[in-house]
């Protein structure tokens, strides 16, 4: 005898594609200075007279959002916050418009910025299982709503991510790819650093790396043909690897890493003067990449 058995059709899945002008800001080694590379690209985007916004993804150290707003802050919800469901998904002030003063004088540049908590280190349990729960349930698709509501108040989007030591790597996977069109990897000069990236780089996402940014290189290492000749090589190979359309050797300049952040507000939020500082006027022709390639030439 037949038995009629139900068919359930299989709920199809639908692909959450991130915004088409955002930029993630990655590395996996702590101090290699992704978030300064991070702001200063959207100071010197909002010095060409468009708006960058900002969001903040570190929730222990919000050193973007101290680097920028320069003082503490206090919003009714933070990135993480949202993305744990602790705020209405219908929320659209979520992001704070920002004035910056810049070095030499002149009008403030503007931009807009999510911090990452409510207020600063204030960490909650919702979003502690958000970081760290591999299957927390509607995270791919706040975190995609709040990276499509931000990108939408401006020119770009960029995406300021630590470390993923924080939180467990499936989740840093999807908050990257949810949010993140393009990537920016970040790196230092040493070869572990170069092995341990392309590692974690081809493993987690494969492609889509727009830049890779060797970063804080000791000026007396460039000077020296030798081990400049070194850099390059290992940088090229890496970028071979993880498929970057280009690559930026960047030298350290202490002026951009003498404001501490950690633990409290810088003295005083400013975008410094490009003109002065070397790396800065490497990142801003850099910059003219980024923009080409994440507005496809229609700014």
């Amino acid at each position: 005898m037949w038995q009629r058995v139900p068919f359930f059709r299989r709920k199809k899945e639908i692909k959450l594609e991130p915004p088409h002008n955002s930029i993630g800001v990655v590395g996996f080694k702590g101090g290699v200075g992704k978030t300064t590379i991070a702001v200063e690209l959207s100071f010197l985007l909002a010095r060409r007279g468009m708006t960058p916004s900002l969001i903040d993804w570190d929730p222990y150290n919000a050193r973007a959002t101290l680097r920028i707003s320069g003082r503490p802050w206090e919003v009714e919800c933070g990135a993480w916050n949202y993305v744990a469901g602790e705020c209405p998904e219908d929320k659209t002030n979520i992001a704070l418009k920002v004035k910056v003063r810049r070095e030499e004088g002149g009008r403030p540049l503007e931009l807009f910025l999510v911090p990452p908590t409510r207020r600063y280190a204030e960490v909650t349990d919702k979003v502690l299982e958000a970081l760290g729960n591999p299957n927390f349930p509607g995270r791919a698709e706040r975190a995609n709503k709040l990276a499509r509501r931000t990108a939408a108040l401006g020119d770009i989007l960029f995406n300021d991510f630590q470390v993923p030591s924080w939180m467990g790597l499936q989740a840093f996977k999807e908050i990257v790819s949810v949010t993140s069109r393009w990537l920016i990897v970040v790196v230092d000069h040493m070869p572990q650093s170069f092995q341990q990236t392309e590692h974690l780089t081809k493993t987690l996402f494969g492609s889509n790396v727009l830049a890779l940014i060797v970063n804080k290189v000791p000026s007396a290492l460039l000077s020296n043909p030798k081990e400049s000749k070194e850099i390059m090589k290992r940088a090229k190979l890496l970028q071979h690897s993880i498929g970057a359309k280009v690559i930026a050797i960047v030298p350290f300049d202490a002026m951009l890493y003498d404001q501490s952040t950690k633990g409290g507000p810088v003295l005083v939020a400013a975008s410094r003067d490009p003109s002065k500082i070397r790396s800065l006027k490497i990142l801003d022709r850099l910059l003219n990449v980024v923009i080409d390639e994440v507005t496809g030439g229609k700014i």
